[in-house]
């Protein structure tokens, strides 16, 4: 791993089990075996090599003094810190302010490890400074035909949608997924047609980020996606 934060996005154990991986591999002498007294100690969260935070709700400074108060002192050559700061969408515009320059610019052996469901609720100062890694799986060919509608792509009329989403029948975790993908494309298309007039991406991304704020409830995707599709037709048409 290098020197630059990194940002896994992924389900919240898939991120956890993902970091503590990472973090084995370095710190094993076997590669994480997962087996040996090192591993035990990383899995248990007992390894003094790695600080863990994990807030209950929004992050406050007094739960980052961990951060502040070890990486003030100067770690001897060749040895290594990992701070995993769990839910990082947690963190507020301060807190993240706060991070910033140990995060651009760690003390030499220090290591931020940033963990998030969705990559577009992390605040930017946060993500332009770490690799992001995407946990989630590739979409399939069916999935790009259904996020191809949204993407202005190909023509769906109302029963031919309704015929799709029966097929595809995207559960609550898929999607808050291809709600993602489809907000990480239309923010890229604001910027290419910022200038048009005829630009309908601002109005694309107010749509989609309302729908991030209000999920579908568990057993109501289908709703979800008729209601998202006549929001965005009309947007589309106007």
């Amino acid at each position: 791993m290098n020197t630059q934060a990194q940002l896994f996005i992924g389900p919240h154990t898939q991120t956890v089990n993902h970091a503590q991986t990472v973090l084995q591999k370095r710190f094993c002498k076997d590669d994480g075996c997962t087996t040996c007294s090192t591993c035990k100690q990383l899995t248990e969260r007992q390894h003094h090599g790695v600080i863990w935070l994990a807030p209950e709700k929004q992050y406050t400074r007094d739960q980052l003094e961990p951060i502040f108060k070890t990486i003030s002192f100067a770690l001897e050559p060749g040895q290594h810190l990992f701070f995993v700061v769990q839910k990082a969408d947690f963190l507020t515009a301060a807190c993240a302010n706060s991070l910033l320059k140990s995060v651009e610019e760690p003390p030499p052996g220090y290591h931020f490890i940033f963990l998030a469901e969705r990559e577009q609720q992390v605040l930017p100062t946060i993500r332009s400074r770490c690799t992001i890694h995407s946990l989630y799986g590739k979409k399939t060919a069916e999935d790009e035909q259904f996020l191809n509608i949204f993407k202005k792509k190909v023509f769906c009329a109302p029963a031919a949608f309704d015929k799709l989403l029966w097929q595809k029948k995207p559960n609550e975790r898929e999607t808050v997924e291809l709600l993602d993908v489809l907000l990480a494309y239309w923010i890229e298309e604001n910027k290419k047609n910022i200038e048009k007039k005829e630009n309908k991406a601002p109005q694309m991304i107010a749509l989609l980020t309302s729908a991030l704020e209000n999920p579908p409830m568990p057993g109501s995707s289908k709703l979800f996606w008729r209601n998202f599709y006549l929001q965005m037709s009309q947007i589309i048409l106007l």
